[in-house]
């Protein structure tokens, strides 16, 4: 039953999904139909607009029209004045090119002329250097021939002077031979100084006349020398008026090119400005046409975008009709759903009434099962514990007998180990009883916790409804501590190495102090699910080590297992 109510809740949720989904479904659509409606209207002005756009080119059309009948009128004039001015800037271009070649001939000629007059130049030039070193040649006769006939006038001049002494000194001898007549030697010596001043006479005369005829060479050699300079001179003007002559024609033969190029330059700026113009002119006829096709395209595609947006709302409105017939059916199929869910709310209630009546039954049952499991479990401890008291009993018997017969040491023997299998078997049965235990344990624990989980996944129970089985746990959790306080004390009594590797939780230091009942009152759910959980976990813990302690007592002093049975019929 509570899995069919499950599956119906399920069923009726996935419904209640399903018709929140078609909900929104139909009121996107409907915003979508909103949307496009809008968009339509927007369209639909866009096209009245285009159509008014559409009138305005067909007007601007036809101005292009009458604008471009002009314009090829234009062209018309601009092709007759580009063909005019070519043909001028061929005229122009041929005279250009006769003016160039009858230049070319005429520095042809000049540069022929200036090659002759560099020969010419050069050859004076020779004839100038050998000129200039015959003057240099002269020149250093005349001076040799000045140095020569200086020397000579010296020599004259002490001729001279010696003559003037000998005639004073003659003198002076005429006038003592008209005095004393007295010395032969002296007319002698008289005789011999008219004889040397006759040569030198002589002498001097020769001397004068070879100065004339050196001052007569001389004057020839500088007449000379001035032709020449003069003819040095007048080559040199001639060379620089060649030079001149040259430098002239370079530069009209620069001008020339000058000229020729600006002229050129001339015709080419008026042939780009000429192209320039016509390409303009056609650009902007080819704008124009392209402009026109640019609105005849978007006039096409705002038609097949409205035809395509009429199409678009009679799907849209196709659509919404469908979505509506849908969600009618759903709501029948939910009212349906409704009424089924009503008839198993209330079989849902009469088996929960039958449930809860047979987990009573249940619970007695399991009850008295475990009561007289129980029973039986301490029937077969007591049963054991007496048989082993019984073989101690033999066995103390027959070893206080003072015969050392060996059929007394093989019954000694085969009572210890018969002792030994009790002792295994009542170890067994403690161990049955603590499994027992804490079957029992669990049982109550699910008891607890059945209650929340047959809940449904949306509720939640109730702090009342923690509250009882939290105290349960509590309980046994106290239970639990004072049987392991007990066993605890008994090992520390028989021997204290028995647990020295075990220690306790820390569940079992904590002190159940009154205060906690009080706080309990005072919990909200969550603190009370949380205090559950943890009741539970330190439960769990506290069993784990009353196992674990009461294995050791079982493996290394089973004698005291009766003190155990006796701590877990206390702690019961």
């Amino acid at each position: 039953m509570t899995e069919e109510k499950s599956t119906h809740q399920g069923e009726i949720s996935d419904l209640k999904d399903m018709l929140d989904v078609k909900e929104r479904k139909v009121n996107v659509l409907q915003k979508k139909i909103e949307n496009l409606q809008d968009q339509l209207r927007d369209k639909e002005k866009q096209l009245s607009g285009l159509k008014d756009r559409v009138k305005s080119l067909q007007t601007d059309t036809s101005n292009t029209d009458t604008a471009l009948g002009t314009l090829e009128e234009a062209l018309a004039d601009k092709e007759r004045i580009i063909e005019r001015l070519k043909d001028q800037r061929e005229k122009e271009e041929k005279e250009k090119g006769d003016e160039a070649e009858s230049s070319k001939k005429e520095l042809k000629e000049l540069r022929e002329k200036v090659s002759h007059l560099q020969a010419d130049l050069a050859d004076r030039e020779t004839s100038v250097l050998d000129l200039k070193e015959k003057a240099s040649s002269l020149a250093s006769n005349t001076l040799k021939k000045d140095n020569r006939l200086k020397t000579l006038e010296i020599g004259l001049e002490q001729k001279k002077e010696e003559c003037v002494k000998l005639e004073n000194q003659l003198k002076k001898a005429q006038n003592a031979g008209a005095d004393s007549h007295t010395s032969s030697e002296l007319s002698e010596r008289i005789s011999g100084l008219e004889e040397e001043v006759s040569q030198h006479k002589d002498d001097a005369a020769r001397a004068q006349s070879e100065v004339e005829r050196l001052l007569e060479i001389l004057r020839e050699m500088e007449n000379e020398k001035n032709d020449k300079e003069k003819k040095i001179n007048e080559l040199e003007r001639q060379i620089k008026d060649q030079s001149k002559k040259m430098s002239n024609l370079k530069h009209m033969e620069q001008l020339e090119k000058s000229r020729n190029a600006q002229l050129m330059d001339d015709a080419k700026k008026r042939e780009d400005n000429l192209n320039q113009s016509s390409q303009q002119i056609k650009d902007s006829l080819r704008q124009k046409e392209e402009r026109i096709e640019e609105l005849e395209e978007a006039l096409r595609e705002s038609v097949q975008i409205t035809a395509e947006r009429e199409v678009v709302l009679a799907q849209e409105e196709h659509s919404r009709t469908h979505s509506e017939k849908q969600v009618d059916d759903l709501l029948v199929a939910m009212e349906k759903v409704k009424q089924e869910l009503d008839v198993m709310k209330a079989k849902l209630s009469s088996t929960q009434l039958s449930l809860a009546e047979k987990e009573g039954h249940l619970t007695s049952l399991r009850a008295e099962r475990r009561k007289h499991l129980e029973e039986v479990l301490e029937m077969k401890q007591e049963a054991l514990l007496a048989a082993i008291s019984e073989k101690d009993a033999n066995i103390a018997l027959l070893e206080l007998s003072s015969s050392k017969k060996k059929k007394t040491q093989d019954e000694v023997a085969a009572l210890k180990r018969e002792k030994d299998g009790l002792v295994h078997q009542l170890k067994q049965q403690t161990q049955n009883r603590m499994k027992l235990m804490s079957d029992n344990y669990e049982d109550e624990h699910l008891k607890v916790s059945s209650p929340s989980s047959e809940q449904p996944n949306n509720h939640k129970p109730s702090p009342d409804q923690i509250l009882s089985p939290l105290l349960d746990l509590n309980q046994n959790r106290s239970k639990l501590k004072l049987y392991i306080s007990h066993l605890t004390s008994l090992c520390q009594e028989r021997d204290p190495i028995i647990l020295q590797d075990f220690a306790p939780p820390p569940a079992y230091h904590r002190s159940d102090s009154a205060s906690w009942h009080t706080q309990l009152q005072s919990m909200t759910r969550e603190q009370m699910e949380a205090e559950l959980e943890q009741c539970e976990r330190e439960g769990a813990e506290l069993q784990d080590y009353a196992n674990q302690v009461l294995q050791q007592i079982a493996e290394r002093c089973p004698d005291i297992l009766e003190q155990v049975v006796n701590a877990l019929e206390d702690s019961c």
